[in-house]
């Protein structure tokens, strides 16, 4: 039984189905709490792994009109006044700005592989049940991708295989021969956006090539993949890497 007013607690990445009572109640009872963006991608994360489709869904876009989201609460340090103490989330060690990423990219995933033409959403539901820190997660994707080669997924697994490989160095070789060979949709502008950030190097061992090619990825997710998560993240590193020039990277 939930209780009236129930502890507001922040879970493992990978929620347990125990904690779904607790992410429930956050999501409807504090709205306006900058914890709502974990308690909503917990949720749908949840709903998925049950083949609740539709739910996840639903559940993902009532989070973008959350007052806790898009009055920008969720972005902004905790301010107090002597009449306004600080709210209990301020003495987490909590930043609401990754939740909001993941559940983008979980809605545009479900978006764009949902109601597939031969095995309905049940592709979804199996990767939703693929637990990443599991030693044997990337087996999970591989054998997913076999299974449901003829998949609208299957690009998505594809590239989540990669993205699972040990060495940054595989990764990078794997990931020029996807965008090479690999009938990408959805899934190409994850795959550009992930060799982009192995390819623009911290500034203590720049190579000037990698980061103009690494730079060249992200305007083509920019181009490519306009009023996504993906897009949007490109962007936003681009203007932190470019100079100034008329506040839009080229």
């Amino acid at each position: 039984m939930i209780s009236a007013e129930p502890r507001r607690e922040l879970y493992a990445d990978f929620p347990h189905v125990q904690s779904e009572p607790y992410w429930s109640a956050l999501f409807t009872m504090y709205p306006s709490s900058p914890l709502v963006a974990a308690a909503g991608l917990r949720l749908a994360q949840l709903h998925l792994r049950r083949g609740e489709t539709n739910a996840a869904a639903q559940t993902l876009a009532q989070l973008h009109s959350m007052p806790g989201v898009s009055s920008g609460a969720a972005s902004r340090p905790a301010q107090t006044t002597l009449l306004q103490p600080l709210p209990v989330e301020a003495g987490l060690d909590y930043d609401p700005a990754p939740y909001l990423l993941e559940a983008r990219r979980l809605e545009e995933l479900i978006r764009e592989n949902r109601d597939d033409p031969i095995h309905g959403n049940q592709p979804l539901t199996e990767l939703a049940g693929l637990d990443p820190r599991r030693a044997r997660y990337r087996e999970g994707l591989a054998r997913l991708a076999a299974t449901y080669h003829d998949s609208s997924l299957w690009d998505n697994l594809a590239v989540l295989w990669v993205c699972a490989a040990p060495e940054a160095s595989e990764r990078a070789a794997l990931l020029e021969e996807a965008l090479l060979a690999l009938p990408l949709q959805d899934a190409r502008a994850q795959a550009l956006f992930s060799l982009a950030e192995l390819e623009i190097p911290t500034p203590a061992t720049e190579t000037t090539d990698y980061r103009r090619v690494g730079m060249d990825r992200l305007r083509e997710v920019v181009r490519t993949f306009p009023r996504t998560s993906w897009a949007d993240e490109a962007a936003r590193r681009l203007r932190a890497m470019e100079p100034i020039s008329g506040g839009q990277p080229k």
